[in-house]
């Protein structure tokens, strides 16, 4: 919890936040979390993910773990 990751599919690209439940989100926006089958599941709470990418089963998405980088010392 409180990672970032960048989706992408096809020419679209966005961050989604790593947390534990649909309701650490607004509805409407994207999470990601480990379902109870130990599986990442990318999702919109109370929305649907596969239509709003445009996806099917088997297609393939991009993802990667955005690193922030670190506060510079003074």
């Amino acid at each position: 919890k409180g990672d970032t990751l960048r989706v992408s599919f096809g020419d679209q690209q966005f961050s989604v936040p790593l947390a534990e439940t649909y309701g650490d989100v607004d509805k409407g926006e994207w999470v990601a979390f480990i379902n109870w089958e130990e599986k990442l599941r990318i999702a919109r709470n109370a929305d649907n993910a596969a239509r709003t990418l445009g996806v099917s089963e088997g297609d393939q998405i991009g993802l990667q773990k955005q690193v922030t980088p670190a506060a510079m010392p003074e």
